[in-house]
C-alpha cells in the first residue's frame, strides 16, 4: 500500500506526531512524509491512503490545508484519516469536535473515504497561549497549571497513540 502523511506545522506539534504516523507505517508500507506546501491534487493520485495533519486554528483546519482539502475533486481513489494538535486541555470536548466535523465536512463534501481522525495537546505558541488565557477568562493561577501541563505535549504517550492509531486505520483497509 502507498502511504503519505502531509502536514501543516508552525510550532513542531502537528509535525512530531505526523512524523510519528510516518515512522510506523513505514515500517510496513510504501510512505512518504511532505509538508502540505509540497503536495496538490495530483499528489494524492499516487497513493491509496493519505494522513493529513494540521494544527487546530480557531477551532477549525489552518488554512494551508483547508485549501488543499477543498481542491479535491470529489471521489478520490484515496482514502484519508485526520490527525490535530491544539491547545485546549484534553478534557476540551469542544475543540475535539470542532476539528472533527470540520474534517467530516469536507470528506462529505468531496465524498471522500474517511478512516478516522486523532487528535493530542501540543505545546502552545507563547503569544497564542497569551490569548486563549484571556478568551477563557483564566486567572494566572489556572494558566500557570495549564501551560505546566500543555509544554509536555507531544508527549512520547501521545506519539506511541498516534501510532496506534496510524496500525488501526491500516488495519481496516486490508
Amino acid at each position: 500500500m502507498r502511504v503519505l502523511v502531509c502536514y501543516f506545522s508552525q510550532t513542531g506539534n502537528t509535525e512530531k506526531i505526523a512524523k510519528a504516523i510516518y515512522n510506523e507505517i513505514s515500517k510496513e508500507h510504501q510512505a512518504d512524509i511532505k509538508k502540505i506546501d509540497q503536495v496538490n491534487t495530483d499528489t494524492f493520485k499516487n497513493f491509496d491512503l493519505v494522513f493529513v495533519g494540521t494544527p487546530a486554528h480557531a477551532g477549525d483546519l489552518a488554512g494551508p490545508v483547508k485549501q488543499v482539502m477543498n481542491s479535491l475533486p470529489k471521489s478520490p481513489k484515496c482514502k484519508f484519516a485526520g490527525f490535530y494538535t491544539h491547545m485546549a486541555p484534553t478534557s476540551d470536548k469542544d475543540v475535539q469536535s470542532a476539528l472533527r466535523g470540520a474534517f467530516e465536512k469536507i470528506v462529505k463534501e468531496k465524498e471522500i473515504t474517511y478512516m478516522g481522525t486523532f487528535n493530542c495537546m501540543g505545546n502552545p505558541d507563547p503569544n497564542i497561549a497569551k490569548m486563549v488565557k484571556e478568551a477563557r477568562k483564566m486567572s494566572d493561577d489556572e494558566f500557570n497549571e495549564y501551560m505546566k501541563e500543555a509544554v509536555k505535549h507531544p508527549s512520547p504517550e501521545d506519539e506511541q497513540k498516534a501510532k496506534e492509531f496510524a496500525k488501526e486505520v491500516v488495519s481496516k483497509i486490508k
